[in-house]
């Protein structure tokens, strides 16, 4: 049965295919493949991300707010009918915690839901409090689909601490929804020769783990899925010489150019 929320702590790190190799006997000790891994490849993950019209979540996620959210739908095959099922989720992150809180959906009630602000019918209380903060959420917020994103999976797992998982994330792909569809392309987000790691915990890394960043000189970093793609898009703005995309891109990346002296 899927989970409807979860509470934990992320870290992410970016490597080489070459050393997520290196790794696999170190992980095969310890974890085990998610079931969902068929074969080496993993399974494909799809994502729509929702924004408003100035991609106010995007930028204010970027800043590094103590709390932020985002309202995003999952699913792990393209929908071929109305009652194909799609994860509605909301996650958040307050100093560092992520809960995500998600319903399972058919297409047909996702987009009644967006149009008309109305829950869909549940017996269990969970559900009705979870399509509560999502109805409370979109409420509050002018949003619709922005960004759809897709990347392959290869998850680990560990029998004798189920709250701790290990994902690698290659093949990280993004479009973004525009009123022009001839304008659409897929942007990659990061190179065909890389991998993004997360570590997903509740309350410690364990020191094998530990240990093996450590002797793999495996760096933490900050990393955003949709956030890279917003950078990337202001990017191309300011190449087609947008002066509002130039002067959104400048402020966006001011620590960074600073630090830089650019």
């Amino acid at each position: 049965m899927a989970k409807n929320s979860f509470i934990r702590r992320e870290r992410k790190f970016l490597l080489t295919k070459e050393k997520y190799r290196l790794l696999l006997p170190i992980l095969s000790e310890h974890m085990k493949l998610d079931p969902y891994c068929t074969d080496d490849s993993g399974y494909i993950i799809r994502n729509v991300y929702y924004d408003t019209d100035n991609d106010d979540v995007i930028k204010y996620s970027l800043s590094s707010p103590y709390h932020k959210e985002k309202l995003r739908l999952r699913f792990y095959e393209e929908p071929q009918n109305d009652d194909s099922p799609l994860f509605l989720e909301l996650k958040k992150k307050t100093n560092g915690i992520v809960t995500k809180r998600r319903v399972t959906m058919k297409l047909s009630e996702v987009e009644e839901f967006f149009a008309t602000g109305i829950p869909p019918e549940r017996e269990k209380y969970v559900d009705k409090q979870i399509f509560n903060e999502l109805a409370s959420y979109l409420s509050a917020n002018d949003v619709k689909p922005k960004v759809y994103l897709s990347y392959k999976r290869i998850a680990f797992f560990d029998d004798d601490d189920p709250s701790l998982r290990l994902t690698f994330d290659y093949d990280i792909i993004a479009k973004r929804f525009r009123r022009d569809k001839a304008k659409e392309h897929e942007v990659r987000l990061i190179d065909e020769d890389m991998m993004l790691m997360e570590i997903k915990f509740s309350h410690a890394i364990p020191l094998w783990v530990a240990r093996m960043l450590s002797e793999n000189n495996i760096r933490k970093m900050s990393f955003s899925k949709y956030g890279t793609e917003y950078k990337k898009e202001l990017a191309e703005r300011l190449i087609s010489e947008d002066h509002q995309g130039f002067e959104e891109y400048i402020q966006q990346n001011k620590t960074l150019l600073q630090r830089n002296r650019l």
